[in-house]
């Protein structure tokens, strides 16, 4: 997997439990150099960016699921 996949992957586990997390709280459980990947999960409805806060969308959860 890239390492674009792999920062997607750990950004989507962080909040598959449902819950909104902070950019300032995420930047301390994963390695972030630049914000494009969260915009880009924004805009392919993978996540929820909104006022510094992060939501996994249901889409999102359900990319987690596959296998």
């Amino acid at each position: 997997m890239s390492r674009f996949g792999e920062t997607a992957d750990s950004i989507l586990e962080q909040l598959k439990n449902g819950k909104k997390l902070r950019l300032n709280e995420l930047e301390k459980k994963v390695s972030l150099n630049d914000f494009t990947i969260l915009h880009f999960m924004n805009e392919c409805g993978l996540i929820d960016l909104e006022n510094e806060c992060l939501k996994i969308t249901e889409f999102g959860s359900m990319l987690l699921t596959l296998k």
